[in-house]
Order: C-alpha cells, then sequence, then structure tokens
C-alpha cells in the first residue's frame, strides 16, 4: 500500500509539471528561500505575470535604479488594476540573508505579498540567471557585475520580453504587458 501511495504522489507531482511549458523557467527545480523565510519552488509564482531582476541589498550602483524602476512599474501597474508579481533574485546569499532581505524588503516599502525576494545556492542562481538570459560577475569585496535588465515573464513563466530598464518611460513599458 505504502508503494501504490508513493507511486500516486510521484505520478501526481509529475502530471503537474507537465503542464508547465518546456521553456518556462518554472521548469527548474531548485529550492529557494524567500525573504518570509519560506521555501519556495519558482513554479509557485506561475498565474500571473513576473517581473524579474538580478540585485543584492548592499550594492549602491545598479540595483537602486532597478529597484526603483521596478516600483515605478508597481505603482503603474496598481493604477490600471493589472496584477503583477515582482521577483528579485540576489546574487549574494552568503550576505542577504533572510533577515537582511526582509529589512531590505521593508526598508523599500516592498509589499512582500508582491514582491519575492528570493535567495538559493550559488548553482541555483546561475542555472536561473542563464535561464533568464542575464549575466553577472562577481567581483572583488562581495560586489557583482551584473545585468540591469528586468525580464518579464508570461503566466507560465516563459520570458515575454527583456527591457534594458525603462529607457521609454513606465507607459511604453507597461503597454507592452
Amino acid at each position: 500500500m505504502k508503494i501504490f501511495m508513493a507511486l500516486c504522489v510521484l505520478l501526481i507531482s509529475q502530471l503537474s509539471r507537465a503542464d508547465i511549458p518546456n521553456n518556462s523557467i518554472y521548469q527548474i527545480d531548485d529550492t529557494w528561500q524567500n525573504s518570509l523565510g519560506e521555501q519556495i519552488q519558482l513554479e509557485q509564482l506561475e498565474g500571473k505575470k513576473q517581473i524579474v531582476a538580478l540585485m543584492y541589498s548592499h550594492c549602491l550602483h545598479a540595483c537602486p535604479v532597478i529597484v526603483a524602476n521596478m516600483k515605478k512599474i508597481e505603482q503603474a501597474a496598481k493604477a490600471k488594476n493589472k496584477d503583477i508579481g515582482f521577483v528579485l533574485v540576489t546574487l549574494s546569499p552568503a550576505t542577504d540573508t533572510v533577515d537582511v532581505l526582509h529589512k531590505f524588503a521593508n526598508k523599500m516599502e516592498m509589499d512582500e505579498s508582491k514582491w519575492s525576494l528570493i535567495r538559493a545556492d550559488n548553482t541555483s542562481i546561475r542555472r536561473l540567471a542563464m535561464a533568464l538570459e542575464l549575466s553577472y560577475k562577481p567581483l572583488a569585496n562581495n560586489m557583482y557585475a551584473h545585468s540591469r535588465s528586468l525580464v518579464v515573464l508570461d503566466e507560465q513563466g516563459r520570458i515575454d520580453f527583456l527591457s534594458p530598464g525603462l529607457p521609454d518611460g513606465v507607459k511604453k513599458f507597461m503597454d507592452k504587458l
């Protein structure tokens, strides 16, 4: 009976993954931790568009601009009643602990029911960055050179488009959504 139940659970889990398109980042089966300390899988983001970017909380250059752009998009989406999720993937999991990410979210006035600040091991971060067509490189003193692009995912986790920030303004970005 135990073997039968285990096979049923395995079959059901495989069926749910079969619903996810092959070109979806939700096929990546790594475990992540969010700023609330919860263990999550990327497929839990399924169901609404997501805007994803790379960052690290102690960044003083590109990351504040990335976050500011995402906050502008959040305000525009709210005004248009669009339900969009926002995902920030830390490049520095050793220093961006759950507590640090949670404090960062509070400092930046991010609603953690709409914003997912996530961390994982370096291999998982690299795998996700590659799937998102984003690059990064560790530098000295726990700093990173990284893509500044915002990646828009459709409801099933497929790349809809990449935007190098908001070069044409929030309105044109929102028109693409």
